[in-house]
């Protein structure tokens, strides 16, 4: 059952990861090199990111200007924000408030808390 729960987790957070970078699943398969249906599946929870894959996605994260952690995936640092740009402020307060849900294991519903 910890299994499941993880790859819950990992699916969460991927999608709130993917929606941080304010990329569709088509756009984040693309950059990765992976199709669609791939992302797909780790966001519902049907399969995990492998090694190789966290991997790039922690690039992904870096060229994006964010820290992300290899083995959770969730973003542990990130570049400040302009304190001037009140929208990127909301979209972070966002992002932290859709990481907690994940590991909270609590859904974030498609289209809520931080969807861009």
């Amino acid at each position: 059952m910890d299994e499941t729960k993880n790859q819950d987790q990992l699916g969460c957070l991927v999608r709130t990861l993917r929606n941080r970078l304010a990329m569709t699943q088509e756009d984040f398969a693309h950059s990765l090199g992976i199709t669609v249906s791939t992302v797909n599946r780790w966001e519902n929870g049907h399969s995990k990111p492998s090694k190789l894959a966290r991997a790039s996605i922690v690039a992904l994260g870096e060229k994006k200007k964010l820290r992300v952690d290899q083995v959770t995936l969730a973003v542990t640092e990130a570049e400040p924000v302009r304190t001037d740009v009140v929208l990127a402020g909301a979209a972070e307060l966002a992002y932290a408030a859709d990481v907690r849900a994940c590991l909270a294991n609590d859904a974030v519903p498609d289209g809520k808390a931080g969807d861009v």
